[in-house]
């Protein structure tokens, strides 16, 4: 699968990308259609806008169905194209990776499987903490479309030979997008498809879309909704638009605990020049058990990593 193109290179064309997308969405207030899906559902605070997330989608293939009608379009950006529809079209659920649990995962390893995780969803939207990956450029990698791969490759007919794993589409808030091909078979590779050396933060997001797809597929007690968010009523005399009842953002680990253990007390005839071992984190990783009946059948489980000597557990990268 090719890689996806860069549609912003300078400053000035991210400044004016940006104005598109707030244009787009002034005009997409006036279809009903989008209207609709910008207030189906609700991101709790520290993560992108629902609604600016759905406008950026919605202008990105706008922007790219132009260059195809104009023939300009390269084999990345139909690709693109083609990924934004999918996700328009089915709707994808939005899913949101609470930031303990993100930073637990961020210090998991990820070892190949022999077989393909069953996906909880067919396609999601992972939102991700602000913050957590940044590209070079300093713009977050807040929102990943995940899908399973094998429906990519069969779209496009191309790529079903390299096996199962995730097709990931990064859309970025200036107008950028990046694809990456992941491959259950090699997940801790820096190359995840033939022609691009991908940067740390790039790969970084990309795995942590493999882990939330594994967790929801082993540890679905992690996955919870909140309430539907109430929208407060009209005032004054005119009547106001109708507005969709937003959905309650889902999580995945809200209801996490991170495993902490705290320092050890120090022996009474320890020398004082001596210093405690600093606080520092021990790697979890997925392991294959045994299961079902018989234990004939494998499924994954999570070894959680241990934040050793950690005086707080409030927030453990402050002392990696």
């Amino acid at each position: 699968m090719p890689e996806t193109q860069r549609m912003v290179q300078t400053s000035a064309d991210a400044k004016t990308f940006r104005a598109i997308t707030r244009l787009h969405v002034r005009e997409a207030q006036k279809c009903p259609e989008i209207w609709d899906l910008m207030h189906r559902h609700h991101a709790p605070s520290g993560y992108a806008s629902w609604a600016d997330h759905v406008a950026l989608c919605h202008t990105l293939a706008a922007h790219t169905a132009k260059l195809q009608d104009d023939k300009e379009v390269e084999a990345g950006q139909a690709l693109s194209l083609l990924f934004l529809k999918l996700f328009k079209d089915t709707q994808a659920p939005p899913r949101f990776l609470d930031q303990g649990l993100a930073e637990s995962l961020l210090h998991t390893d990820l070892a190949p499987v022999e077989e393909a995780p069953p996906m909880a969803l067919p396609c999601f939207r992972l939102f991700l903490p602000k913050g957590l990956a940044q590209l070079d450029t300093g713009s977050d990698i807040d929102v990943a479309l995940v899908v399973d791969r094998l429906v990519i490759a069969r779209l496009t007919e191309t790529g079903s030979e390299k096996g199962p794993g995730l097709a990931v589409l990064f859309p970025i808030a200036t107008g950028e997008t990046y694809f990456i091909d992941f491959l259950w078979k090699d997940p801790n590779g820096n190359r995840f498809d033939d022609d691009t050396l991908w940067t740390p933060s790039l790969v970084k997001a990309a795995r942590l879309c493999a882990h939330a797809v594994l967790v929801m597929a082993y540890m679905p007690e992690l996955v919870a909704a909140d309430p539907a968010a109430r929208i407060p009523g009209g005032r004054g005399f005119g009547k106001a638009p109708e507005t969709p009842q937003p959905a309650g953002p889902v999580w995945i680990g809200r209801d996490f605990q991170r495993q902490v253990q705290p320092p050890r007390p120090r022996p009474a005839d320890q020398k004082h020049h001596q210093a405690p071992r600093r606080a520092h984190w021990r790697q979890g990783h997925w392991r294959s058990v045994a299961c079902g009946p018989k234990r004939q059948k494998r499924r994954l489980r999570w070894i959680q990593p241990v934040f050793v000597n950690a005086a707080s557990c409030t927030s453990p990268e402050a002392h990696a």
